[in-house]
């Protein structure tokens, strides 16, 4: 009886255990999706490469998983408890723009990222980095096919880490809002994880071609999401962030820009800082000297779309 009772006591702490790691995968494909923010009031953090995760012990009541282009989720602790271990994300159903096919050949225009300075800003796990982005007047609606985003050399400052990491990498996303009062209100578009190396010089190529996405007026915020460093496999806090973006002192002819950081992905827009009260602060540069992220973009002005 004591052997029997022990038995149902440990089929009941395995079957516990079990139950607090989750997979979240795609309803339809049934594949894993990578890198889903799970929400936790202000705070959160990331499913794993493989869409794994597992509940911290100072879980809340509820959650929240949030996937661009997927419906989103919000599960009490109570209903956690129902799941096995598998989480199914819906697909939303996107409505395509009418896309109008003609033998005319479209104009594009490659708008480089402006030099000058070797100035960056370190990106720390569950740091976004945005620019709002205002095109002048040629470029307003125009299409965007590409954006480029350069990022400095890495590999120095990882040789000077505590520890050995040479096979250091980083999972990174690019994201595109619709603005409001220069917040962003509206995630209208968010890359696949891109993997960045520790030890070559980048130049992050997101192609948008299919997207079609239109560079407005009131113009968009473009973010550089970091989710996180690993070294074999493993996540790491790494003593020196190699994943950093290269600024520019250089004023664009062809659009105004403004630089914000967000020192915590998941929290709300109150925690938007302006890169430019960042400098007044910190009296090291001359706050009157223009100071934002490099970005350049593949355009597709709206007189050539047809």
């Amino acid at each position: 009886m004591k052997h029997f009772s022990l038995l149902i006591l440990l089929l009941f702490l395995s079957n516990f255990s079990f139950s607090q790691n989750y997979i979240i995968v795609d309803a339809e494909t049934k594949k894993p999706l990578p890198f889903v923010a799970v929400h936790n009031d202000d705070n959160g953090f990331y499913a794993g490469e493989h869409g794994d995760f597992k509940l911290p012990s100072d879980i809340k009541d509820s959650i929240k998983l949030q996937h661009l282009g997927y419906q989103t989720i919000s599960l009490s602790t109570n209903d956690l408890g129902k799941i096995k271990d598998t989480v199914f994300m819906i697909p939303n159903v996107q409505s395509l723009n009418e896309v109008i096919i003609t033998n005319k050949k479209e104009k594009r225009e490659f708008i480089k990222p402006l030099k000058r300075g070797m100035m960056s800003w370190p990106l720390s796990s569950k740091h976004e980095l945005l620019v709002l982005i205002q095109p002048n007047t040629k470029y307003i609606n125009a299409y965007i096919e590409k954006i480029h985003l350069p990022i400095l050399s890495k590999h120095h400052w990882l040789e000077n880490a505590e520890k050995s990491y040479k096979d250091a990498y980083a999972f990174l996303r690019v994201n595109i809002y619709r603005q409001e009062n220069k917040l962003p209100v509206k995630s209208i578009y968010s890359s696949q994880p891109i993997k960045i190396s520790g030890f070559s010089k980048d130049e992050i190529i997101v192609n948008l071609a299919d997207a079609l996405i239109q560079l407005d007026q009131k113009g968009l915020f473009f973010g550089i999401e970091l989710i996180g460093y690993f070294n074999n496999g493993e996540i790491i806090e790494s003593t020196d962030a190699f994943v950093r973006p290269r600024f520019t002192k250089k004023i664009s002819k062809h659009f105004n820009a403004e630089t914000f950081i967000k020192l915590n992905f998941f929290q709300g827009e109150d925690d938007l800082i302006p890169y430019k009260s960042i400098i007044e602060r910190g009296g090291m540069i001359n706050p009157n000297i223009n100071l934002n992220l490099a970005i350049g973009f593949t355009l597709i002005p709206q007189e050539t779309k047809q």
